[in-house]
């Protein structure tokens, strides 16, 4: 019975438990284990010249290829960002700094130094995000503003997404190692691990795994045996572990600091030492299990001068795979990967049949993967860019004389150069079919890749001279052979047009398969002149003529638009337009607008119509694919911002393109000689020429308007075009006319467009409008004894109310409030704001106005007086507050023609009247204090004051976010003691200020919280000063100098 029951059992857990496969799954998932070994800065030449016998028996086994790490911006940072987002990104400074959560921290950029009682990393972070630590993780301190960027970012992305992706797939991650320096923090390799809070659960970036190292460039090294021991630990943790060997992003750094061939050795031997931990980390991994990656997220210097800032070298084994070269669905090339590619291939080891392994690396098998053989593939797409823009030029050249020549011929001067003439357009136009088989060169120098490919279509063209009588059937010839071995070449997945200089720059990385602009506009040209040249040469009927004309054009837009093959979307639309336009001229009828709309509807839903199949029945979609699917998912912002991105490359490219003054010449030549006689006459003669020519324009036209790079492509519609007029117009001699002559018709006389010149200056004032109250008491009040100023820098009127500030709210029920407006001679900063004011007109300050010092206090072992006196020749007081850069104010106004700095301070000693300054707005390690210059005079003086560092307290990062803030009981003590011997006195509260220093590395909730209590505390501060006051004996100002750039009311300039 017992027996039965548990077959039973059995057999209903098999067959009716729906989860048994997906928990064998998951637990062959939780057995795997990826590591990635991140040596940075190195080139392929690097490794393959140093001695790596462990590198290259991990290479026999594994795949390799080229990966393209271009970022959108030059901080390293970002390289990791794109790897970990799966997308081209960006980054800021400082997005480095990430800490073990138990580790001090000494020093944050531009936030504060504390040498002697640092805050961990932990409580930092905590009090930046509202988020607790991990317990024994790692935590980046500048996730905040790193988020806000990415929120910004064109298109935006999301810190983390790898971790956070694994994490949703039941996989967790862990960091280790650095690449710190004596005196640098570098740890990049959290922005691999974090999750999208900027935490990782496990591992070790701290300064514990280095060791001093006097023979090193950075000073110190890894210690190997300890970051062995902790992967050890990581793979019994963590899925993914990410781990930074440090060492030769260390000789990248020192390089300054030493000559070329002893970073070469350094590097040579950081190199070597990572070899040897390779050696003794694979007898530790379980490589049936484990995939085992090395990358090299940046390059180092060398490379980028040798014209190499895209490609990396990248190597993959994967348990149960063969070895070879990866590929991708992005690049569609053996050999050559992507970074975007790198978040996806790591999910999908873990998991082959989810999403992400369509967009994964694959290996192709190949004879030769080693490091020798991407090295000589990365020495041709060097060579290959160099050379890209010195043959553009030569080409660019040639198209320039012959567009000048057919405006020669048009206009009978040199015609006895006929022969000469057909020489040129015959060698222009083969330069395209000539660069397509360039890459067999491989590119030998700058020099020898110039002469062979004019030399190549100089001989071309003599032998279309020599062969063919009939300039007419050479140039069929000509463009035929030129469209039909591009259009074969797409439809093989362009291997010679991706390699040649009019196609795709692997470095750069813009497009890496499918038929670029350059080249479609090629096809599209020689297409429409071959077809259109042969259906006239057959004489046929215009059944006979749609048989030939109509198969060929849908069989050329087929090749463009295809994702498998041309993956080209605005080539699409301008080869379907082309159709439709051509069809009709070869059915002899006119072209109306109300048709050419009509194609130009149908093109475009032809070109979504493909998109949309491209993205449903395509598992690896096209770019177009990929739009639709966002314009699917209801995420309207990233199409709109490929929109913008596109506009800006479209801009650029018109902007710096030496090919937008072909474009330009052709438009002007094509327009003045269209009207002349020769062009008249042959238009006459030969009843194909105007159906070519508009349909060469319209296809020019569509071009340009829709791709991002169609400024190249019209330019070159425009020279197939314009040289096909000059062969017929060589072809049929001497008719008359002259270049630029206005015609004899005045109905052909084109008229003159007026310039017309829209201008003015528009100057737009906003004063401050002062609502006077209505005092509360009628008689008439005691003559002030004293000025009080409450400097309140970076305040903004929505932060007055009864709730938060109920004192400074009544305050100014009993005065006067107005709005302030903060021009000044430059940016509205706090100290051009405070010379503004001193100046009372337009000023600026310096650099270092804000490093004002008490006379006695003491910098780097001498007094401050001291140093005021040897620069100014100006001996202080000991009570004086000394302002240091009153030299470089002075000079800066002056040169500016804008006002002098200091003419309040003058104006109130001038009554024999004294100034003090009460308090700061420094930061730990940054000393600030701006309000000294709103007081100061004309030599750099304020009577009085205290603005050292005794008027702040430390933080703690307990009750406060700020390390270092206002200590208001001093300040107030020290208003007691200065109040009697000074008239008038500024106090600066610096809270506010100091918030707004650090307002990217908080969340927003927590930022706007630490402002409310700000304004709190400030507001109880003056209130007990006023109690202190008698009343109706003083004038009270409350003022900010500069606005906040954060502040509830966007672009607000004015202040209360």
């Amino acid at each position: 019975m017992r027996f039965r029951v548990v077959v039973l059992f059995l057999f209903l857990l098999v067959f009716f438990y729906p989860n048994a496969n997906d928990l064998a799954l998951a637990a062959e998932k939780q057995e795997k284990k990826a590591v990635i070994l991140v040596m940075d800065y190195i080139d392929v030449a690097d490794l393959c010249q140093a001695d790596t016998p462990n590198l290259h028996r991990l290479v026999a086994k594994s795949a390799t290829a080229l990966i393209n790490i271009r970022t959108k911006s030059r901080l390293p940072s970002s390289s990791y960002l794109s790897l970990a987002s799966g997308n081209r990104v960006g980054s800021i400074s400082n997005a480095e700094f990430s800490f073990n959560g138990d580790e001090e921290v000494r020093e944050l950029p531009n936030i504060f130094i504390d040498r002697d009682s640092p805050p961990s990393a932990g409580k930092l972070y905590q009090l930046f995000t509202g988020l607790p630590a991990p317990p024994e993780g790692l935590v980046n301190l500048y996730i905040e503003p790193l988020k806000k960027y990415a929120g910004k970012h064109n298109p935006s992305f999301t810190p983390g997404q790898l971790a956070a992706l694994a994490e949703d797939c039941g996989l967790k991650t862990a960091a280790l190692g650095n690449a710190d320096t004596i005196n640098s923090v570098d740890r990049n390799i959290v922005l691999l691990a974090m999750n999208e809070a900027g935490q990782v659960d496990e591992g070790d970036v701290s300064a514990n795994l280095l060791e001093k190292d006097k023979l090193s460039l950075a000073g110190v090294r890894s210690r190997q045996q300890i970051l062995l021991d902790k992967i050890d630990d990581s793979l019994k943790k963590a899925d993914i572990i990410f781990v930074d060997l440090g060492d030769s992003s260390r000789v990248e750094k020192s390089r300054t600091n030493c000559a070329d061939e002893v970073l070469v050795r350094h590097r040579k031997h950081a190199i070597e030492s990572n070899d040897e931990l390779l050696g003794r980390l694979l007898p530790r991994l379980d490589l049936q299990k484990t995939m085992l990656v090395i990358l090299v997220p940046n390059p180092h210097k060398d490379m980028v001068l040798a014209g190499n800032f895209g490609l990396t070298a990248f190597i993959m084994y994967q348990p149960g795979k063969e070895a070879g070269l990866l590929t991708s669905s992005t690049t569609r090339r053996s050999g050559l990967v992507n970074s975007s590619d790198f978040l996806p291939s790591i999910l999908a080891f873990f998991n082959p049949e989810s999403i992400y392994q369509n967009s994964s690396m694959k290996v192709v098998p190949a004879t030769d993967n080693s490091l020798e053989k991407l090295e000589r593939d990365l020495g041709f797409f060097v060579r290959l860019r160099a050379a890209r823009s010195p043959l553009h030029y030569s080409f660019i050249a040639l198209a320039f004389l012959s567009i000048i020549g057919v405006a020669c011929l048009a206009c009978n001067i040199r015609t006895k150069w006929k022969s000469f003439w057909l020489f040129l357009f015959y060698t222009s136009l083969s330069m395209p079919l000539v660069f397509m088989f360039l890459s067999y060169s491989s590119y030998p120098s700058i020099s020898w890749s110039i002469i062979i490919a004019l030399a190549a279509s100089m001989l071309l063209a003599l032998l279309l001279q020599l062969i063919f009588r009939a300039s007419a059937n050479a140039f069929l010839f000509l463009t035929a052979a030129v469209a039909l071995l591009t259009l074969a070449d797409g439809l093989r997945g362009s291997p010679l047009m991706l390699l040649s200089p009019l196609g795709s720059d692997a470095i750069a990385g813009g497009r890496f398969y499918g038929i670029g602009n350059d080249y479609m506009g090629i096809l599209i040209a020689s297409s429409v002149i071959a077809l259109s040249l042969l259906v006239a040469k057959l004489r046929l009927s215009s059944r006979g003529r749609m048989l030939i004309a109509l198969p060929s054009l849908l069989l050329l837009s087929f090749a463009i638009g295809h994702p498998a093959y041309g993956a080209n979307v605005g080539g699409l639309i301008t080869a379907l337009v082309t159709t439709g336009v051509l069809v009709i001229y070869l059915l002899e009828q006119r072209l109306h607008f109300k048709q050419l709309l009509i194609i130009g509807v149908l093109a475009v839903l032809g070109v979504l119509l493909t998109a949309f199949l491209d993205n449903w029945l395509n598992p690896n979609p096209s770019h177009a694919g990929k739009t639709i699917k966002l314009l699917i998912s209801n995420d309207p912002g990233i199409f709109l911002s490929i929109i913008r991105t596109k506009l800006g490359i479209l801009g650029s490219t018109i902007y710096h393109s030496a090919w937008s003054i072909v474009l330009l010449l052709g438009i002007i030549v094509l327009a003045c000689i269209w009207r002349k006689k020769p062009l008249q006459a042959l238009k006459e003669a030969k009843p194909e020429v105007l159906p070519i020519s508009n349909t060469l324009l319209i296809a020019a036209a569509t071009v340009f308007l829709v791709n991002d790079t169609g400024v190249i492509a019209a330019a070159l519609i425009f020279l197939y075009l314009l040289s096909y007029l000059g062969i017929l117009l060589a072809e049929g001699g001497d008719t008359g006319g002259g270049f630029f002559c206005m015609p004899r018709s005045s109905e052909t006389s084109p008229s003159v467009p007026k310039k017309i010149i829209i201008g003015g200056l528009l100057l737009v004032c906003v004063f401050g409008c002062a609502k006077p109250v209505q005092a509360a008491e009628t008689e008439r009040k005691p003559e002030p004894r004293q000025v009080i100023i409450y400097m309140i820098d970076k305040l903004s009127i929505n932060d007055l109310s009864p709730q938060t500030t109920p004192y400074l709210w009544k305050l100014q029920e009993q005065g006067g409030i107005g709005l302030l407006n903060t021009i000044t001679g430059g940016e509205r900063t706090s100290i051009n704001g405070c010379c503004t004011i001193s100046a009372g007109k337009l000023a600026v300050g310096s650099s270092n106005a804000h490093l004002n010092y008490e006379a006695g206090e003491v910098l780097e072992g001498e007094p401050a007086a001291d140093i005021f006196a040897r620069n100014t020749g100006i001996v202080p007081e000991k009570d004086n507050i000394l302002i240091s850069s009153i030299n470089v104010i002075e000079k800066n106004n002056s040169q500016r023609n804008l006002g002098q700095a200091g003419r309040l301070g003058d104006s109130i000693h001038a009554l024999g009247l004294k100034t003090a300054v009460i308090g700061n707005s420094d930061r730990p390690g940054y000393p600030n204090r701006s309000g000294c210059l709103l007081l100061m005079d004309s030599r750099g003086i304020v009577d009085s004051g205290a603005i050292g560092p005794q008027m702040c307290r430390p933080g703690g990062f307990n009750e406060s976010l700020l390390p270092l803030q206002s200590d208001y009981d001093k300040m107030r003590g020290q208003f007691s003691i200065l109040r009697d011997n000074n008239d008038v006195i500024l106090l600066e509260f610096g809270d506010l200020s100091r918030l707004e220093s650090m307002y990217s590395s908080f969340s927003l909730a927590r930022y706007r919280e630490e402002r409310k209590n700000i304004l709190q505390r400030i507001d109880g501060s003056i209130r007990q000063i006023q109690e202190e006051l008698l009343p109706g004996d003083n004038f009270i100002y409350i003022i900010s100098p500069s606005p906040s750039r954060n502040s509830y009311i966007p672009s607000a300039l004015l202040t209360p």
